[in-house]
């Protein structure tokens, strides 16, 4: 997808005309990268430009991992990846994203993260994906337990 208004139902690239939000509901497409922080801050100063306001949905769906092998072949690089895709963009979400939604008096939001079963059934090959996804399941229920107590 490219940067733009966009129908959900549908892959096709937008006309150049398209020049409101509200010429195709609420949603609107950015390109970026999860693994980077500049790239958050940007959806948000496109959200607060478009919309006046920051999402009211945020959906954490990257995901990447390396192919099955024994964990002793892992390389650092394709650990680090796994994390970076899988962890570090649900922290960048929050990071970025919840601080304007509660200086704006912390209306509802929601953050919907993505993640495999992976972490309910162990198996061997997968163990640092596995790893991650039960990180961002548990941090996901603590973050959720921590701002309703105001914390």
């Amino acid at each position: 997808a490219t940067d733009g208004r966009y129908d959900p139902f549908t892959i096709s690239p937008l006309p150049s005309s398209t020049t409101s939000p509200s010429s195709c509901g609420s949603a609107y497409a950015l390109r970026t990268d999860v693994t980077r922080l500049a790239d958050w801050q940007r959806a948000l100063r496109k959200s607060l430009e478009l919309f006046n306001a920051p999402p009211s949905v945020v959906v954490n769906n990257a995901g990447w991992t390396y192919s099955n092998k024994p964990s002793l072949e892992v390389s650092e690089e394709e650990f680090d990846r796994v994390f970076e895709v899988n962890v570090k963009s649900v922290f960048l979400s929050v990071e970025v994203i919840l601080p304007e939604v509660l200086r704006m008096g912390g209306r509802d939001a929601s953050w919907v993260n993505v993640s495999s079963t992976a972490a309910l059934r162990p198996r061997p090959g997968l163990v640092w994906c596995k790893c991650k996804t039960t990180h961002v399941k548990r941090r996901g229920e603590e973050l959720t337990i921590t701002l309703r107590m105001g914390r």
